[in-house]
């Protein structure tokens, strides 16, 4: 039975080739693309899945509220929350904390040293709470004791070759002290669905012991905090009363008149939740995710559609074989299986053909779609989900081909009676609207993500990038200040150096230190971001002044001065920037009144995702404990490389203990639009792809028409029709699908829109060129497409045409 349904099946794919081929080209290319889209996604909800307690893990998060509204929101939490939190609670089954505070350091083993990204401390429980698995050393104790650090295999490789590092020392260095730690274990790499990263993670032991307070310090927020719980109901009661317990330590006045609290996040929920202050990983996006998954659903549909459409055109030539065969006795089921048995053939053919696509995909498109290009693993949900297409597309594609013919009554087969036979032409028209539709939508779609990276990559931002090198600072020396004061001084004197600046951040990340300041005469304490800075971070930037002045080394008086943005301007409760003028303000942790001597125009400090946040810029070398981070040199001329190893030159005599790892900014800044550009590649990549084999089913019905009207042709040629106005009388057919695509598309498009740019506190606007753009783009392709196979009839000889009818 199977052999001889093989051999019909093989008669029936061969008879006509190349309708056999667009059938498997288009149906396998649709499944690559659903697999590499299904991939991502699955490797996207796939975050932090692998630790053991996964389920009752949980991320300490800081909110603060006034009056009930939420003022700030922090991915991180105090160094003391911690310890209260699990004095406070006993259904805490564990805690750890990361240590955050300048995490890149200055690697040194030996001669051997290198910068370092993301070189944090954690609690000696790091390894308990999360499944990183330890190759070498003692998970319980391999950060108990200070001076401790465990390193990565990676980095095992990079530092000491195939030796043994158990025992040796790595010397860490950043800008304010250095670390001598003895090597304690060595773990697994990583997996990239994690949120943490880390190569290097020495012992909180070590940080304590040179700050005493540190666990119980409310008031530096700059640890990320785990917990685990029992339960979901856990989460929610300590949320609750977090509150009460914050009072019981909110014993300075900053933040006094806030209400604490923390918000518990599963750590599967982490990396896909919504951006939040003092993140260090790049998030991804449930809303993208999601809609990701619907395009590459929608895009299966099509492709079922097509698939549908083309396998009944085909079936046309075959009426006359099944009236002979049910006139011999064949039962209707036994045809039925027989069509789906050819339609589970080609799709399995289709199938493995995908799975080389996306192969292929992998090495071809990695480079161009980063991160988004995910390889291919044959897990068992991989595998249902391919079996799960195959199977809802065999029966939706295959079942309604096998039940028109299987239906034919014998003597209208035998006569090839297409009209009688093979009816539903409002049926396939209407999946043609479903297909031009979806690829309606996907366009609008592509469009406006398109036009929302331009719009943050061209918007103004008022700061300038450009020809600006980021040096990252050197650690700490002897004569630190000094040593710093005569680089400048040395790089200056470069005739292509325009300005040089140091600063404790650059644009393209947050300020990231806060403190809680307030109007002289007023106890309302509210959080500020604070950007240390020389006195040229404003000359390098070009921030714009509205109101006052810069910082001068002719007014001492400077160092208890600030310089704040429009932003903080109105958190400080003035109405005008004449008002706010030589008024004065007191900063956490100092006495002193600090005059403001300058409203700067609100500029960008990160994406135009994010909104303006409240920004005061001061120079104060009382404030030495928010360290300069970062050199910022501009420069003018054409020899670029030629002034950099100049540059590099001057740093080996100052600072020969640091390696100079340096960027240009607009580069680094452009980077925070990398993700929306990925997206923004793969709807390009899918509302193409839509529109082709939505073009290959016009082809099919087209070409279906044509069979069905060869007569009618003919005639009108014969009584005088021009080729024009025939092409005109069966082009319109598709005008009017295209119109009521375009009606049903824009309503669904506007809604999926206007929630998408919600996510972008700065947006282009969602106007009418928008929704016109699918249009725009699809009735040439679609009439060309079309018009093609008519023009082909069309020009045939009438007389042809009438005798084959």
């Amino acid at each position: 039975m199977i052999k001889h349904h093989l051999i019909i099946a093989y008669r029936a794919l061969t008879k006509n080739l190349s309708f056999s081929l667009i059938n498997i080209f288009g149906l396998s290319l649709s499944l690559a693309v659903f697999l590499i889209i299904s991939q991502f996604v699955s490797f996207e909800l796939s975050y932090d899945d692998f630790h053991s307690q996964g389920d009752q893990i949980y991320r300490v998060e800081s909110q603060f509220f006034k009056n009930n509204e939420l003022t700030d929101d922090w991915a991180t939490s105090s160094t003391g929350y911690g310890m209260a939190m699990k004095d406070a609670y006993p259904e805490i089954l564990d805690m750890t904390r990361i240590w955050l505070w300048n995490s890149e350091k200055v690697v040194q083993y030996e001669d051997i040293k290198y910068r370092e990204k993301n070189v944090v401390a954690a609690d000696a429980s790091f390894f308990q709470m999360f499944s990183f698995p330890l190759l070498q050393g003692d998970p319980v104790h391999a950060l108990q004791e200070p001076n401790t650090v465990v390193i990565s295999e990676s980095y095992r490789k990079k530092y000491f070759a195939n030796t043994d590092p158990i025992g040796k020392t790595l010397k860490l260095s950043d800008v304010s002290r250095t670390y001598i730690c003895e090597i304690t274990g060595v773990f697994q790499d990583f997996p990239v669905n994690s949120h943490l990263h880390y190569d290097i993670i020495y012992s909180w032991a070590t940080v304590a012991s040179h700050w005493k307070a540190m666990d119980q310090f409310w008031y530096k927020h700059a640890a990320y905090t785990y917990i685990a719980l029992p339960s979901p109901a856990n989460a929610d009661y300590i949320e609750k009363d977090f509150p009460a317990l914050a009072e019981k330590y909110k014993t300075l006045e900053a933040l006094k008149d806030l209400t604490w609290g923390v918000e518990l996040t599963p750590i599967k929920d982490i990396h896909l939740n919504a951006w939040k202050g003092k993140e260090v990983e790049v998030k991804g996006s449930y809303r993208a995710v999601w809609f990701m998954r619907a395009m590459a659903l929608l895009i299966m549909i099509i492709a079922w559609i097509n698939y549908t459409n083309l396998s009944t055109i085909k079936s046309i030539e075959r009426i006359k074989e099944v009236g002979l065969r049910k006139i011999a006795g064949v039962e209707k089921s036994r045809l039925i299986l027989q069509f789906l048995f050819e339609s589970l053939l080609l799709s399995l053919l289709a199938a493995v053909i995908s799975v080389f696509i996306v192969l292929v995909a992998e090495l071809w498109l990695g480079d161009y779609l980063p991160g988004l290009i995910i390889p291919l693993n044959f897990s068992l949900e991989s595998v249902l989900i391919l079996l799960l297409m195959l199977g809802a597309g065999i029966l939706i594609s295959g079942l309604y081909p096998a039940l028109v013919l299987s239906s034919i009554k014998p003597v209208e087969g035998l006569k090839g009676d297409v009209k009688n036979s093979l009816r539903g032409n409002m049926l396939r028209r209407t999946l043609i609207t479903f297909q031009l539709t979806g690829s309606m939508i996907l366009i609008s779609v592509t469009f406006l993500i398109y036009k929302q990276v331009q719009f943050m990559k061209t918007h103004e931002t008022g700061i300038a990038t450009d020809q600006t090198i980021i040096i990252n600072a050197p650690v700490s020396t002897k004569n630190y200040a000094d040593d710093l004061l005569n680089f400048k001084h040395s790089v200056l004197r470069n005739s292509q150096v325009k300005t040089l600046t140091y600063s404790s951040s650059v644009p393209g990340q947050e300020v990231g230190m806060f403190l809680s300041n307030k109007r002289v005469g007023e106890d309302k304490n509210r959080l500020y971001e604070m950007l240390r800075t020389d006195y040229d971070y404003l000359d390098t930037y070009g921030l714009k002044i509205l109101k006052g002045r810069n910082f001068s080394r002719d007014f001492p008086a400077d160092e208890t001065a600030i310089l704040i943005n429009q932003e903080s301007m109105e958190s400080l409760g003035f109405e005008s920037v004449d008002e706010a003028m030589q008024r004065h303000v007191y900063l956490e942790t100092s006495n002193k009144k600090f005059s403001i001597i300058g409203v700067l125009e609100n500029f960008h400090q990160t994406s135009l995702e994010n909104p303006f946040t409240p920004i005061m810029v001061f120079i104060s070398p009382d404030f030495s404990w928010i360290p300069y981070k970062y050199v910022s040199i501009k420069l003018h001329g054409n020899d670029i490389s030629g002034v950099i190893a100049q540059i590099e030159d001057v740093w080996e005599q100052y600072f020969p203990q640091s390696p100079m790892d340096y960027y240009f900014l607009d580069e680094f800044f452009g980077r925070q639009y990398a993700k929306e550009e990925s997206y923004g590649k793969v709807f390009i990549f899918s509302s193409l792809f839509a529109i082709f084999i939505s073009c290959l089913g016009l082809f099919g019905l087209t070409y279906y028409l044509i069979v069905l009207k060869r007569r009618e042709i003919g005639i009108r040629r014969v009584l005088g029709a021009s080729t024009g106005s025939l092409l005109g009388h069966f082009s319109r057919n598709y005008v009017y699908l295209i119109l009521i695509s375009f009606v049903v598309a824009t309503p669904i498009s506007y809604l999926i829109l206007e929630n998408w740019l919600q996510n972008y506190n700065f947006r282009t606007d969602l106007n009418l060129l928008v929704f016109l753009t699918p249009m725009f783009i699809l009735i040439p392709i679609i009439l060309l497409t079309t018009g093609s196979v008519t023009l082909k009839e069309v020009v045939t000889n009438p007389i042809s045409s009438l005798r084959h009818e």
